[in-house]
């Protein structure tokens, strides 16, 4: 008996697993003439970002760009005739391009991309409350699902909105559009409330009886009642999500509630109850003797003194009874302000710093060479007798008793500015970035991205830049001012620093740039559920998602060239994808998923015949049997139809077929 069990069989089902696919039918195409590109079909016609996309056509060989409906996505020359593409991140549905030097080429068919939601309006609501959805690629959309409940009623209002009505059951949770091509869920729970009033939040947060309290919320019409810790209070509804209460006069610290004949909502904190004045904020928090400050909080009726720092203001005027202007004295020292009242007092948890010499409150820029002209900002800037950037002498101009104009000096060196006057000395917090003339980097757009994308680079010094690279790699750009250059993400970008080049130096970002990730191979090819794949490639090291044919895999990233993955659960033979800040790309060839080891056990019965049994788990798979093992190898099904026997499938022959091999292959 010729049997394939165990490791044997193991070795032997990755060999006989397809390892090659087609698009189906024989076609050809004849390029005359021109050397442009042609699109004569794309398979599959649809998918979410992160699918493997094969186009066939012509003159493939000197791709530069492939678009998904204007999208850039990631892109693989199989031949000068078939293009392995991924379907980025923002794609929506659309036509394919292809562009080499000798132009662009259009398909006549759109590519379907799964839906995609970015945002929920409102986010919560009961059953039978409107929502809508925005995001991409709703055409087609066959349901709309609110944490697993089908909706009761939707419309299709655009490819990038739907309306839909919350289901009568609907819980808490992920709201799903589903259209042909794929489902997407939101980020973000819908949160379901019940027909009653949903207190969301109140303004004040605290104050005395009489104060009227602004409620936010929803399901307000019809409410009997608004109390504060159980104290009836007067009230009126301005919309159906707002509430203008007042504290009732022997309201005590507690919830409020609001009833209706649907039920009661109960807000998510506690109102304080207190008729001493409380001090929220004000503003400015710096200033110098003299400088009006206005003072927001509750219960400011009747206020007697407000002081700084326990020194009576200049004076104070009460606008309402949450908000007092007051100017700081003469002799203000920098502290807390206080408010007081016949009730009590109350003072702010900040304090307000007064300023009696100058003070430099900014600058811009913030780096630069000598040469370049400084804006300094603050206070009490008159009379100025010197401006240093470090120990540096500069020459300056005071624009104001707020404002001096600098020049940063020759021989400057990155450091504080300072500024002298007969009062004193004020010296900034942050350092001036002296440059020799070399390019600054202070910012970049995005900060990741895939190949082709334009990266915003603003920063300073720009003029004459001779070279833009992405950690080392040349870059093509264009210089849009000195303070702005456009760069383009290069094929063989890695993850690292942004740097400019001019002739005066070379400045690099501070910050990394995250390139797109880009898979050299995997190994093995074919695996079981739960078995390890290696993916080999670079800008692996921000790797968010792996995933085997949609299938999301946990995996752990030894290196930047590297992730380990683990075959997910409830996923098929496809290609796999990973995904960082900057798009996702896949790989050009399949991973195949086989089942779970199975062994094949044969054994003799009675009337002259064998029994061949396998798990019946192995659902998908059918039996095949060869007389030689010689290459070409040539299996032929086994017709006979298998039999479940508990846990097992069997099938029985002529006690002579066991002189054979046999194979289980998926279907």
């Amino acid at each position: 008996m010729k049997l394939i069990t165990g490791s044997l069989f193991r070795r032997v089902i990755g060999v006989i697993m397809p390892l090659w696919f087609a698009l189906g039918g024989d076609w050809a195409i004849h390029a005359v003439g021109s050397a442009r590109p042609a699109i004569a079909a794309f398979s599959p016609a649809g998918g979410e970002p992160g699918t493997s996309v094969i186009i066939t056509g012509a003159n493939f060989a000197g791709v530069r760009e492939v678009r998904f409906n204007n999208v850039l996505a990631a892109f693989t020359i199989v031949s000068p005739d078939t293009l392995a593409a991924t379907v980025p991140l923002e794609a929506t549905t659309g036509p394919l391009s292809v562009t080499t030097a000798s132009g662009t080429v259009t398909s006549r068919s759109h590519f379907v991309v799964a839906p995609r939601i970015v945002s929920l309006s409102p986010d919560s609501g009961s059953p039978g409350a409107i929502v809508l959805l925005e995001g991409a690629n709703f055409e087609g959309a066959t349901a709309v699902t609110f944490n697993g409940r089908n909706a009761s009623s939707f419309s299709v209002v655009s490819a990038t909105q739907i309306r839909s009505a919350v289901p009568i059951g609907a819980s808490t949770g992920p709201v799903s559009v589903t259209t042909p091509f794929g489902a997407a869920a939101s980020t973000s729970n819908f949160i379901v409330t019940g027909a009653g009033p949903v207190i969301a939040d109140f303004s004040p947060a605290n104050g005395a009886p009489g104060v009227v309290v602004t409620i936010e919320g929803q399901n307000f019409p019809g409410a009997t009642a608004v109390r504060f810790n159980g104290v009836n209070a007067s009230f009126s509804i301005n919309a159906p999500t707002q509430i203008a209460a007042t504290v009732p006069a022997s309201a005590t610290s507690g919830f409020i509630t609001i009833a209706s004949p649907a039920g009661t909502g109960t807000s998510p904190r506690t109102f304080i109850v207190t008729l001493n004045p409380i001090v929220t904020e004000f503003s400015p928090a710096i200033g110098t003797p003299g400088t009006t400050v206005v003072i927001d909080g509750s219960n400011f009726t009747g206020a007697t003194a407000v002081r700084f720092n326990g020194v009576n203001a200049a004076s104070f005027s009460a606008i309402s009874p949450t908000q007092i202007r007051a100017v700081a004295p003469a002799n203000a020292t920098t502290g807390p302000v206080s408010i007081t009242t016949p009730r009590g007092t109350g003072t702010s948890a900040q304090v307000f710093q007064v300023v009696t010499g100058p003070a430099i409150t900014g600058f811009s820029p913030v780096a630069g060479s000598p040469g370049t002209l400084v804006a300094v900002e603050g206070f009490n800037f008159n009379n100025a007798s010197a401006v240093r950037f470090g120990d540096v002498a500069a020459r300056f101009t005071i624009v104001a008793a707020s404002q001096i104009n600098a020049t940063v000096p020759a021989g400057a060196v990155t450091a504080p500015i300072s500024v002298t006057t007969p009062a004193g000395v004020a010296t900034s917090t942050d350092r001036f970035l002296v440059t020799s003339g070399a390019p600054v980097i202070t910012s970049l757009f995005p900060a990741a991205g895939l190949p082709g994308v334009t990266v915003i680079i603003e920063g300073l010094q720009f003029a004459g830049a001779t070279a833009v690279r992405f950690n080392g790699t040349n870059a093509s750009f264009t210089v849009t001012s000195e303070t702005q250059i456009h760069g383009i993400v290069p094929e063989a970008a890695t993850t690292g620093p942004i740097s400019v080049t001019t002739p005066l130096g070379t400045g690099s970002s501070s910050t990394a740039f995250i390139a797109a990730p880009r898979i050299a191979s995997f190994s093995p090819t074919n695996g079981f559920v739960g078995s390890s794949v290696t993916i080999r490639g670079v800008n692996l090291a921000e790797v968010a998602a792996v995933r085997f044919g949609g299938a999301a895999a946990d995996f752990v990233i030894p290196s930047s060239t590297e992730v380990r993955a683990t075959v997910p659960n409830n996923t098929r033979t496809g290609t796999i994808s990973v995904a960082n800040a900057a798009g996702i790309v896949a790989t050009t060839n399949v991973f195949t998923i086989v089942s779970s080891p199975a062994v094949l056990d044969i054994e003799e019965t009675t009337g002259n015949r064998i029994t061949i049994s396998w798990p019946a788990a192995a659902a998908d798979f059918v039996l095949q049997t060869t007389d030689q093992l010689a290459v070409p190898v040539r299996w032929v099904t086994v017709t006979n139809s298998p039999v479940v026997v508990g846990f097992e499938k069997t099938v029985s022959l002529p006690a002579q077929e066991k002189a054979r091999f046999y194979r289980l292959v998926r279907h």
